[in-house]
């Protein structure tokens, strides 16, 4: 028995003549009355029998239809769910990131892809940097966005952009004043770190360590936003990267350019043991080119568009 003979049987049963199932499958009369000759051969018994000049199906032909129909309901929905999968009308997409880059970036990478695949559905989870290679590496999530470097062979990466860390103070610090700060400057300020199991944290003060400069470390917080809020609350100063969330635009804050500079390299991470998918695949191209419109914007600040 093979598929082609359950297909001729199908069809005649419904179109009730071997000429229209022959039209219906675009193959020949002779051929579907090979087919179905061939299929009776196959089940043992008769299917059709000819009353003037047309045929009858019997009735084990009856019973066996009942089951070749729910056959192809069943091979419908597999070509219906196939088409879905190649139209990317649905899927599932994992990701994980730090929380530094959750409250703005990777929801704004979500959002664009999510409006070019709306069928998509898309988890977050949202996780310390190590937490986030660890779930990457053992392929928990599909795709991961963090900061390098990526040392783990078992995860691969991709580039997506270098971006200088920026000094965040209260506006009304006497620091403000200045267009761009060395590090000498922050020396003894009073600094808002993020927690000790931050790499950015850790970037950071090595950073500071290596250029000699002491700050008071009696402060620090879980996520970039709980920062912000110390910071425009005046408890004191912070550095942060351009793509993590920006200080809310109400005139309490202000960036400005350090020297020497830190630049932090953003990566999509996924697991080097196993092929992207291809809805995996699409949202790489979409990160990719949300990068590239985001730091075109940095570089030009006064840009507008009008409607």
């Amino acid at each position: 028995m093979n598929l082609r003979q359950v297909e001729a049987f199908h069809a005649v049963m419904l179109a009730g003549s071997v000429t229209r199932a022959a039209k219906m499958l675009h193959i020949s009369q002779p051929a579907v009355s090979r087919l179905i000759g061939d299929f009776e051969r196959v089940v043992g018994f008769a299917l059709f029998a000819r009353q003037h000049r047309q045929l009858q199906p019997t009735d084990e032909a009856r019973i066996l239809f009942r089951e070749v129909q729910r056959a192809f309901v069943g091979l419908e929905q597999i070509a219906a769910v196939a088409d879905a999968i190649r139209t990317y009308n649905t899927g599932s997409l994992r990701v994980v990131t730090m929380p530094s880059l959750s409250t703005r970036f990777v929801p704004e990478v979500i959002a664009a892809f999510s409006g070019q695949y709306p069928d998509v559905s898309v988890w977050l989870e949202v996780r310390p940097r190590s937490d986030v290679l660890g779930w990457i590496s053992s392929a928990q999530y599909d795709v991961g966005i963090t900061i390098a470097p990526i040392e783990d062979g078992s995860i691969a990466y991709l580039s997506l952009c270098q971006a200088p860390v920026m000094a965040v103070l209260p506006a009304a610090h006497r620091l403000a004043r200045k267009a761009r700060l060395r590090l000498q400057d922050l020396d003894g300020e009073r600094f808002i770190s993020l927690g000790r199991d931050s790499h950015f944290r850790y970037r950071v003060d090595q950073l500071f360590n290596e250029a000699g400069v002491e700050r008071e470390l009696s402060l620090e917080a879980r996520t970039a936003d709980a920062v912000f809020g110390m910071v425009a609350a005046g408890l004191g100063v912070t550095v942060m990267g351009p793509l993590i969330p920006a200080p809310a635009d109400d005139g309490r804050m202000v960036t400005r350019p350090i020297t020497p500079a830190l630049k932090l390299e953003l990566v999509l991470i996924y697991p080097a043991q196993k092929p992207l998918s291809r809805i995996a695949e699409r949202f790489v191209q979409v990160t990719q080119a949300y990068v590239r419109k985001y730091t075109g914007r940095r570089r030009n600040p006064q840009r507008t568009t009008h409607g």
